[in-house]
């Protein structure tokens, strides 16, 4: 919108209108509401700008954090909103408090990947991401890799936990806040994950392969799968997490690496701690017996499957130790 009104003179009230063109911090204040008399949404004002070379412009104008401040006071102005208005600077969503998408534009081992175009426009199918993005002013960051998650996730950590609060990935025209993308080696997390995954109301009952949102986790090689010698194998068994104990038993859950490549494997497999970005996938026929044996009082484990498909998805974590290679065994006659 074009116009916002601000407090003139707030002792009596009287609230005057601005142009976004003559709009002025030092003169007009940072307290500015909506220029249709009938609504009272906060705005903040946001500056022009130029794109794609300066081919693209934007003109200063006011926006409020959410269209539904709007709605709710049934604005004449939103007859002039612009969706695209709601993307706003890095730096502008830092200083304002408005959410911030790191878009993982990568190979994460989501079936749907490049499903969707790369630039998803606003006239796409309905998603949870479109959707979020018309309700919200908010600012995007693009992510090519896992390194390039690494570096904006340390950076937005250091401007502080309400920064992080509001950062989201999104991924395949889905999102979710970091703090539940980032698992790391954190075993709570990782129940949560199971939890939601195997819950029937959000995975359909009828489904036996879960796929999950993709997420950032730290993978320890299991001890058996560091001294066994499989030549042949595209899997890497890791980070046992009991999920639940009773009576003297555990379902445990078992990380597993699936790789298309028997080199790839190799190449993660020369280190004890690894990072990664990967998409889960669940069996829930296998989880079910796994769970069945589990309460019949022995020990269990279920698999948890995250994909591989491109060695750009894990590195050795800093501290990593390198793996000697384990000699090959020989049967003699």
């Amino acid at each position: 919108m074009l116009t916002a009104e601000y407090p003139s003179d707030p002792e009596k009230g009287i609230w005057t209108e601005v142009q976004a063109d003559a709009y002025s911090a030092q003169v007009h204040g940072r307290n500015l509401r909506c220029g249709d008399p009938l609504c009272n949404a906060d705005v903040f004002f946001r500056r022009p700008t130029t794109s794609h070379g300066g081919s693209a412009s934007r003109r200063a104008h006011f926006a409020a954090k959410s269209r539904a401040e709007h709605e709710a006071n049934r604005c004449s102005s939103l007859s002039d909103y612009d969706e695209e208005h709601n993307s706003v600077s890095f730096s502008e969503a830092v200083e304002h408090g408005h959410p911030i998408i790191l878009n993982l534009n990568a190979q994460a081992g989501h079936p749907l990947y490049k499903t969707f175009g790369r630039a998803a426009t606003y006239d796409q199918a309905d998603t949870r991401y479109n959707q979020f993005r018309r309700q919200y002013v908010h600012a995007s960051v693009s992510l090519r890799s896992l390194d390039d998650y690494i570096k904006a996730r340390n950076k937005i950590r250091n401007l502080g936990p309400d920064v992080l609060k509001r950062t989201w990935v999104a991924h395949c025209q889905d999102l979710r806040r970091i703090e539940g993308f980032n698992i790391g080696r954190n075993q709570d997390k990782f129940r949560q994950l199971i939890s939601a995954m195997t819950d029937p109301k959000e995975c359909g009952a009828s489904q036996d392969t879960i796929v999950g949102f993709p997420r950032f986790l730290t993978f320890q090689p299991t001890k058996n799968e560091i001294t066994a010698h499989r030549t042949g194998s595209t899997y890497a068994n890791g980070n046992a997490v009991i999920l639940m104990s009773q009576n003297g038993a555990s379902l445990i859950l078992l990380n597993r690496l699936t790789f298309p490549l028997l080199d790839m494997r190799a190449q993660l497999m020369a280190y004890d701690k690894s990072e990664l970005i990967a998409t889960p996938t669940i069996s829930m026929r296998q989880f079910e017996s796994a769970r069945g044996i589990f309460e019949r009082g022995k020990n269990a484990y279920a698999h948890i499957s995250w994909n591989i498909i491109t060695q750009d998805q894990f590195r050795p974590t800093e501290k990593a130790k390198h793996i000697a290679p384990q000699p090959e065994l020989f049967e003699f006659a």
